[in-house]
This record gives structure tokens, C-alpha cells and sequence, in this order.
């Protein structure tokens, strides 16, 4: 209240004088600007520097700069001249925007800071909102990196459209050193790379002509994008499929599951007419279907789906399909229950990844990890152990735990393996750090947190902490809006739930 002018000192107290004053100006010295300490006159910016130093206790723990047993001559020349360790050194939670905020607000020179709390206040708003702030320097990286930050899911419709176009670029250019006929075949996937390019890139322009791209949401972009796709590519099978297929991915991303079903049989219908039921396109097609009824619970029709493609996979002697379609179907025998047609089912679809692809290719991992928490779930958790680990290794070889987003699935068996093999503490860093990494992907309150909190709930449960299993099981069933009514996951949420009240002797 002193040193911002509001209140002043009625009845001094030499004891404590020091705290208030330095030689009888009312000031606190820890959080005086360089020019309040050397007696010149003051502004706004005055406060916009304490207010620097309150911001930067708040987020660190600690003052800037600290004058113990200094002479008013050492406090000048020290407030002059020493710069204050960014906060993100003392804290690594702290952003490099933070750090700039804070920088300019405990800036040497008046000019240099905020000219106003309104714009200090301005900022730290768009810090909150991830929006660029004005005391760092606006790169279009910068820009782009925040803008990342606030539209994820969309950015990942981005990022697919833009793998799928390097990579037709790239087998193109591999295919045209072999001869002049697939130099023609060079032509026409580079302008289906530049349709597709173009069309994703279109989207964002025209979604909704009066409202800003960038205020959009990626429903909005997707529904649009599908109404687009139906219309403007009429006649272009080929640019249809593929950028159904990409819609119906970020669609499954977004937990929208009647839109990722109704992509998906758009897209079966293209391929179906485009490349015929004996091609390799329409068995990737047909699998990726079954794998969406799968998560629909739609069970009868996923094993249909899964038995056609392992028909036709035969059928063109596709081996790397019949493994996957040998995979699929295990795994509707798996969710059914079946576990002994289950394990023979992926059994057989490991043996054919590992004679055609080899040990360490991430089909062949998947696999495993599909076996692994089969042997889960038949108690044998040291073969469980060993298969996921080895998942996790793959994995991690081919890099793809440092560029892709993280895969819940296999810490969540690997953490089920080791809490049954006693290695409990093991168990639940491990979905502590699934936690975090979900968060830092999706958001906060995202679908898949909810497998990794039911995990840490009965592992609670098991320890005998009823009350806090209880808490952990309630969360959880806030995070199952994103299935459909009739999973089977209601009703493990309630099980769970039920039996820690019980273990808590609230039987009511």
C-alpha cells in the first residue's frame, strides 16, 4: 500500500523503518524500480516495475534482486545493473512467454516497460488465452507454434494432410527413376498431392465465410469439410477417398463416432468402385471399418467385416493383410470374451508379421501388445510383461514415442502387468507419467485418462484405500461421455465404483 501511493506511515517505528524507507523516502527496497531508489522521478511505470517484482515472487518463490546489509550506494548500483535469472531457470514450469512478460515489466530503463497496467495486464491475459503477447518477438514460427497450441486436434488434420503429401511425393519420385511409365505415375500423384494440399488448405478459408478461420472448431472445419468433399470432388474418386480417409481420422480422434462410421462407409463405397473388392485398398478399408465398430461395440458386424477381409486377403495373397485381418478378428473373439480363439487368433497374426516383416516393425509390436493384454487378462502377467515391454522397445526404436502422440494403451497394460507382478510403485508412476503426457496432448479431462484413472482406482482399491479408489473411480466416470451407451465401460465404471464404497462400508 506504501509503494503504491494508497496508504502512507502515520507513526514511524525506527525498528522497522528499514522495511518501508531508505532515508526517509516511503518506499520498500525489494521492490522499488532502479529510478524510485535513486530519488528521480517516478511514473506509472514505477508500478508497472513492482508490480514485475510481485509477478515474478509469485512465480518463482523468490525476489529479483535482494539488497541484505547494502548501502543506499550499493542498492543504486545494484538495481542499475543486475539482471534478475529468468524465472523458467528457478522454474521450469514457467514459459518463455513468462519469462518475457516478466522481463519487460522489470526492465532497467522506464521506457522499456509496459507503459500502462492495462497493457502488463493485456498481456498476461493473452499468456492465459495461449495467444501471442507482445514483449516477444512475433516470428511467424512463434505465431504458428501458439497457434499449434490452441488447435491441436485441427492441427492434426493439418499434419495428416501433410504426411500423406510428402509421402505421395516421395514414393512418386521413387517410382519414376524405374521407368517412363511410372514417370506418368510421378505426374498424377503429384497433382493428387496439390488437390489434396489445396482442398485441406481451402477448408480452413471457406468453413464459415464470416467468421475467422482461427475461431473455428474442429467440428465445424470437419462437417464442412465433408459437405465440400460430397460436392466440389464429384468425379474424383481417387481425391475422395483419400481425403475421406483423413477426415475419418481426425473424426475418431475427436471420440465423434457415428461421423467416423459414416466416413468410413463413404469411403468403403469409393474404394469399392474404384479399386475393386480385390485390391489391397479395399481390405485396409474393410479392417479399418471392423476396427470402428469394434469401439461402437458393434461386435457381430466388426467380425464380418474382419472375415471379408481375411477372404480377400487370401484371395490376392496379401500376407501382411491376412496377418491383419487374422489380428482383427482375435480381437472381436477377445472383446466377446472368447480368449482361447482370441490367443490362437493373434498367435497365428504374429507369426505371419514376424516371417514377413521381422521383429522389430511396429505391425509386428502392435501385435504383441494386442497379446500382451490378452495374457492380461489371463493372469499370466510375466509373459504379459514381456510382450508389452518389448511393444514399448519397438517402439522406441523406431521413434515413435518421441514424435507421435502418446499411446495410453501400452503403458496402461504395461502398469496392469507390474502391479500384478507386485512391482506396484512401478505400476502407478508409470500411469501418474500416462496422465501427464495425455493431458500435454489432448487436454485436460480427455477420453483416454479414463482407462488410466480406473487403473490407479483399483490398484487404491486393492491397498485397501477405499476412500481414495472411490474418488478415482468417480473422475473416471465423468470422462465416459465419450462412449456410446452401451459400452461396456458404464458398467465397469459402476462396478468399481460400487465395490470401494463397499470395501469403505457404505453399503447404501
Amino acid at each position: 500500500l506504501l509503494d503504491f501511493g494508497i496508504a502512507k506511515i502515520l507513526e514511524p517505528n525506527a525498528d522497522k523503518a528499514h522495511l518501508t524507507q531508505i532515508a526517509w523516502r516511503p518506499v520498500t527496497p525489494v521492490f522499488a524500480s532502479p529510478e524510485m531508489l535513486r530519488g528521480e522521478a517516478v511514473d506509472v511505470t514505477t508500478d508497472v516495475y513492482s508490480i514485475g517484482v510481485l509477478l515474478y515472487l509469485l512465480v518463482t518463490g523468490k525476489l529479483p534482486l535482494t539488497y541484505d546489509d547494502l548501502s543506499l550506494a550499493d542498492m543504486q548500483e545494484r538495481a542499475g545493473t543486475i539482471e534478475a535469472p529468468p524465472p523458467s531457470r528457478l522454474n521450469p514450469a514457467v514459459s518463455r512467454d513468462l519469462d518475457a512478460v516478466v522481463a519487460r515489466a522489470l526492465a532497467k530503463q522506464p521506457t522499456d516497460r509496459y507503459q500502462s497496467a492495462e497493457s502488463l495486464a493485456n498481456d498476461l491475459c493473452n499468456l492465459l488465452d495461449g495467444l501471442p503477447v507482445t514483449s516477444r518477438t512475433s516470428s511467424p514460427w512463434y505465431k504458428a507454434r501458439l497457434f499449434v497450441r490452441r488447435h491441436r486436434v485441427g492441427v492434426a488434420f493439418a499434419a495428416l494432410a501433410a504426411f500423406s503429401l510428402s509421402t505421395i511425393t516421395t514414393l512418386a519420385v521413387r517410382s519414376a527413376i524405374v521407368s517412363d511409365r511410372q514417370s506418368q505415375a510421378l505426374a498424377l500423384s503429384l497433382e493428387r498431392a496439390e488437390q489434396t494440399r489445396d482442398f485441406l488448405t481451402g477448408i480452413f478459408d471457406s468453413a464459415e465465410p464470416n467468421q475467422d478461420s482461427a475461431d473455428l472448431t474442429a467440428r465445424e472445419i470437419l462437417d464442412a469439410g465433408m459437405g465440400r468433399i460430397r460436392t466440389d470432388l464429384d468425379g474424383q474418386p481417387a481425391l475422395q477417398t483419400d481425403l475421406l480417409q483423413t477426415m475419418a481420422g481426425v473424426y475418431a480422434a475427436l471420440g465423434l463416432a457415428d461421423e467416423w462410421r459414416h466416413a468410413l462407409e463413404q469411403e468403403r463405397e469409393l474404394r469399392l468402385r474404384s479399386a475393386g473388392a480385390e485390391s489391397q485398398e479395399y481390405v485396409d478399408e474393410l479392417l479399418r471399418l471392423a476396427e470402428a465398430e469394434d469401439l461402437n461395440v458393434n461386435y457381430d458386424r466388426s467380425f464380418v467385416l474382419a472375415i471379408e477381409a481375411l477372404v480377400l486377403s487370401i484371395s490376392i495373397d496379401n500376407r501382411v493383410r491376412e496377418g491383419s485381418s487374422r489380428i482383427r478378428i482375435a480381437r472381436t473373439k477377445h472383446l466377446w470374451g472368447d480368449l482361447d480363439e482370441a490367443e490362437a487368433g493373434y498367435r497365428a497374426g504374429l507369426a505371419i508379421y514376424r516371417e514377413e516383416l521381422g521383429e522389430d516393425e511396429w505391425l509386428t509390436a502392435e501385435a504383441k501388445l494386442f497379446l500382451g493384454t490378452l495374457m492380461n487378462h489371463r493372469q499370466r502377467f510375466q509373459e504379459a510383461y514381456n510382450l508389452i515391454s518389448d511393444t514399448w522397445r519397438t517402439y522406441t526404436n523406431l521413434g515413435l514415442n518421441e514424435t507421435e502422440s502418446p499411446r495410453t494403451d501400452v503403458p496402461l497394460s504395461l502398469a496392469n502387468a507390474l502391479w500384478k507382478l507386485g512391482r506396484v510403485e512401478e505400476a502407478v508412476d508409470t500411469l501418474e507419467e500416462t496422465l501427464e503426457a495425455n493431458d500435454r496432448w489432448f487436454g485436460a479431462n480427455n477420453m483416454y485418462n479414463q482407462y488410466v484413472i480406473n487403473l490407479l482406482g483399483r490398484i487404491e482399491l486393492d491397498r485397501g484405500n477405499h476412500e481414495i479408489a472411490a474418488a478415482h473411480f468417480g473422475e473416471a466416470m465423468h470422462l465416459l461421455d465419450i462412449h456410446p451407451p452401451n459400452s461396456p465401460n458404464f458398467g465397469f465404471a459402476k462396478a468399481y465404483l460400487a465395490e470401494a464404497h463397499m470395501g469403505g462400508g457404505d453399503y447404501a
